[in-house]
């Protein structure tokens, strides 16, 4: 941002970032279908996973696109922060849906059980 260079090849990056957007797009479509029949917490942390990845993509796709094509050397970095926010958000759903369902109190016990069990050790180490 404070030193931006031109972009050498960015057709081919577009196109490369098209084809990562396509197949995200798919494999998102196909964890919603398999979400709506599991409604699984595992599924609903991979599926925002492939999100952020989409959004990155995107956002990665439109910087490429605003420094090749416009001169916009700026707008890589404004995406990023906007990528940023994004992950930050999904992650935030994550912990929300798992706190209500009861299903972290068990992770948190068994954590804490795990801890409690676990030898300790002398002032030595052993």
């Amino acid at each position: 941002m404070l030193d931006p260079k031109p972009i050498g090849a960015g057709g081919w990056a577009i196109a490369v970032m098209g084809l990562s957007v396509v197949l995200t797009v798919g494999l998102i479509s196909v964890q919603s279908w398999v979400l709506r029949r599991t409604r699984s917490i595992a599924v609903t942390g991979d599926r925002a996973h492939y999100a952020a990845d989409l959004a990155s993509n995107i956002a990665a796709m439109a910087g490429i696109a605003g420094a090749a094509l416009l001169g916009l050397h700026w707008l890589d970095a404004a995406a990023g922060l906007l990528v940023a926010v994004w992950l930050l958000w999904g992650a935030i759903g994550v912990f929300r849906e798992a706190g209500s369902s009861g299903k972290w109190w068990r992770v948190r016990s068994t954590l804490i059980a795990g801890l409690v069990s676990a030898p300790l050790l002398d002032a030595e180490g052993r």
